[in-house]
This record gives structure tokens, C-alpha cells and sequence, in this order.
């Protein structure tokens, strides 16, 4: 490692990497060099003869002038270096104010909006609260475009992915970014656009939004009319994994997301678990498909399979009690699928205590969002098992 470095070729002093004891002989870029006092760390030496009055030169420009003769390989400082500046500099602060001509006020082509901001477009915009009904925000913008003539400048959908499942911070992110895109002044009018079984719901995001103009916000629950659009009808039908772990984190992955192994294949990790947690379900399913959730306290819950959330090969998953709506020490038992209700299918179900049950399938496809009572149990039993059976 050299002991001093010349950071510009102009340089006339080097600076020392390392402490330097008087009377090393240095060697740099060819020139040689005997130290004649002690140099710190850091601090710089003479490269070559620098007369008194003549600029110091360091990273190429003077940092000052030798107060006095330095001969080569002399300790460069304060004690042997002054300024170039001329001290203290005198003067007098004296503003010219003058006053200024009247103008008249400045304007714009714009909106005034009811609270006073202004726009510079008029647009409708539809926002949905979660991304489960992005489809259908997208397609209501587009078949209705109809609406966009005169003042209106266009109609337009915001999908995002968020809004399901999310918790804490997440949760409240997406409800302000979401309530601050409906004040923007940009949107002459805006509809928010829910699903029904969203952590962010319709009085989440009232509330967040504050006071607003009604005749320029609105809110629709897909849930809540009989004429909602058919989001399955918009979502891609694919084959996808679902896992749940005994701890409760529920996952949805497209099957291509595993491939097949020849003889002798590591595998591939599937899920990052907490430690002692450890899956519990696996099955494939269409996401169209039904997916059952029973629970050791006897209720049946059902979930198309697009709305459990889906999630990279290594994510941990969902808490499940963000998926359903779980009582207090309710857990997940069995999970089953199935395409349709048909009336020769019956689930045949067991409890701890060996009490069994055969229970017809279209007796639990209902719209509860609370999921049906399966079984009723006597305390201490818990449902241990579910499965199909055909008549």
C-alpha cells in the first residue's frame, strides 16, 4: 500500500495515507522524496521546493500561498499556509424596492369544483375499493362511453390489486391513496365501486373520504343489487394450488408455477412457513370453482376460488381470518371443491366424539357472508372431517 497519494498531476503537495516518520525516503510517479518531519495521517507534504507567496496547489487549484520557504518533504499545514481569501469584506445592504404596476389576475380554461379547487379536465372515474372487481370497473368504463360528449372529457377505470385481505398499515395506505384519488378535482364525478366482503368497505371509505358532494360521489355494492355484472364472467378460468397451513395462511398459485422433476430432483421450496407451521390442504382447482371451508365449530363457509388471494411460490400466504369471517378460535378443518350444487351430491361429515352426518350439497349454497351452521355440535365436540359422496 503507498504511503502518500498526489490526487492531481498539478498537485505540488501529496497527502499522507498512513503516518509518515521523518526520514522515510518516498518514491511517487518517479520522484524521490526524504521526509524531513513527522507527517500525520491525512495531512500533506511538500512534493517539491514552493518559495513564500507562491500558491499552494492541491486537486489541481491553489488552496492558499506558503507563508514562508517549504523545501521538499516538509509537513504542509497552518502553521506554514495562509489564505488567498481577503478576510472580512464590509458592505452595506440597500434594496431598491419599488411598487409594482397593478396586474390583472391571472386565468385559466378549467372546472371550479363545489369546494372551490379547480380542474383542468372533467372526467368521470370509477374507483373500486379492491382489486376483485377491477374487471368490473373496467367493464362498466367501457360500455359507457356512450356518456363521454360535450364537458366531458372521458371515463375511466383505476384497477389495483389491493383492498383484499390487507391489515394495519397496508390497509390504511390503500384507503388514503384511494380516498385522495376520489377529492382530486380532476374528476367532475366518481363512483367507488365495492364488492361487499372487502376489509375496505363502503363506511371505511366514507369515512376516510370526509365531507364530500354527493351529487359528485357515489357508492355502488356489487353485493347489494341484482343486476351487478357478472365478475366471474370477466375473470380468465385457470387451474390453480391452493394451500392451507395448520396455522391458518391460505394461497392461491397458477399449477404452471411447479414443474415436473426427472429422477432425482430436489424439488423446489412451496411456501415460506413460520417455524412448526407446516401445510396442512393441498388440492388443484379451477377459479371458478367453489372452494368449502369447514370449521372445527360445525359452519361451512364458500369462496369462488378467484377470490382466495393468490400469491408468489415462496409467500407465506393470507391469514385465513382475513379471508373468512372466523369467530374466535374457530379454525379451518377440511377444505372441499366443487364445480356446481347438484341435488344428488351430499357432503358426509364426522365429529371427535364419532358423530357422522350426511347433509345434502344445496342445502349450504347460500349468499351468507357468515357461511351456514353444517352441524350442530355438543360442547366439547368438534368436527373433525368433511367429504362428497353421490347418493
Amino acid at each position: 500500500m503507498p504511503q502518500c497519494i498526489r490526487i492531481h498531476p498539478a498537485d505540488d503537495v501529496a497527502v499522507a495515507l498512513c503516518p509518515i516518520p521523518a526520514g522515510t525516503r518516498l518514491s511517487l510517479e518517479g520522484r524521490a522524496v526524504q521526509v524531513r518531519e513527522d507527517i500525520p495521517q491525512g495531512h500533506k507534504l511538500a512534493l517539491a521546493q514552493i518559495a513564500a507567496g507562491e500558491n499552494i496547489i492541491k486537486y489541481g487549484y491553489p488552496i492558499g500561498h506558503a507563508a514562508s520557504d517549504i523545501p521538499p518533504g516538509a509537513w504542509v499545514h497552518t502553521h506554514n499556509v495562509r489564505t488567498n481569501l481577503s478576510g472580512e469584506v464590509e458592505y452595506t445592504y440597500a434594496p431598491d424596492v419599488r411598487p409594482l404596476s397593478p396586474m390583472p389576475p391571472e386565468t385559466f380554461q378549467g372546472y371550479r369544483r363545489a369546494d372551490g379547487r379547480a380542474g383542468v379536465r372533467n372526467e368521470l372515474w370509477i374507483i373500486p375499493t379492491v382489486g376483485c372487481v377491477n374487471d368490473c370497473a373496467k367493464a362498466l368504463a367501457a360500455e359507457n362511453q356512450s356518456l363521454v360528449s360535450g364537458s366531458i372529457d372521458g371515463l375511466y377505470a383505476f384497477p389495483h390489486p389491493f383492498g383484499c385481505s390487507q391489515t394495519g398499515a397496508d390497509h390504511a395506505q390503500t384507503r388514503r391513496l384511494l380516498a385522495a384519488l376520489a377529492r382530486h378535482p380532476n374528476a367532475g364525478g366518481v363512483l367507488v365501486l365495492s364488492l361487499g366482503c372487502e376489509n375496505l368497505t363502503h363506511e371505511q371509505f366514507a369515512e376516510e373520504l370526509g365531507p364530500y358532494d354527493p351529487a359528485r360521489v357515489k357508492f355502488l355494492t356489487c353485493q347489494d343489487v341484482e343486476d351487478e355484472i357478472d365478475v366471474e364472467d370477466l375473470i380468465e378460468e385457470e387451474d390453480c394450488c391452493y394451500t392451507l397451513s395448520s396455522q391458518g395462511y391460505i394461497k392461491r398459485m397458477p399449477v404452471d408455477t411447479y414443474r415436473s422433476q426427472r429422477r432425482g430432483g430436489r424439488g423446489i421450496n412451496g411456501q415460506n412457513l413460520k417455524e412448526e407451521d407446516y401445510v396442512k390442504n393441498i388440492f388443484v382447482a379451477s377459479t371458478h370453482d367453489y372452494v368449502l371451508f369447514f370449521t372445527n365449530t360445525g359452519r361451512v363457509h364458500k369462496k369462488k376460488g378467484y377470490l382466495i388471494p393468490e400469491a408468489s411460490r415462496t409467500a407465506r400466504g393470507t391469514a385465513i381470518v382475513n379471508v373468512l369471517p372466523l369467530e374466535p378460535d374457530e379454525k379451518v378443518t377440511a377444505m372441499l371443491l366443487t364445480r356446481e350444487f347438484r341435488e344428488d351430491a351430499y357432503l358426509v361429515m364426522a365429529t371427535k366424539n364419532g358423530t357422522v352426518k350426511r347433509l345434502a350439497l344445496q342445502a349450504i349454497h347460500t349468499n351468507r357472508k357468515t357461511g351456514i351452521r353444517a352441524l350442530t355440535l355438543e360442547e366439547g365436540c368438534l368436527l373433525y372431517t368433511s367429504d362428497a359422496a353421490d347418493e
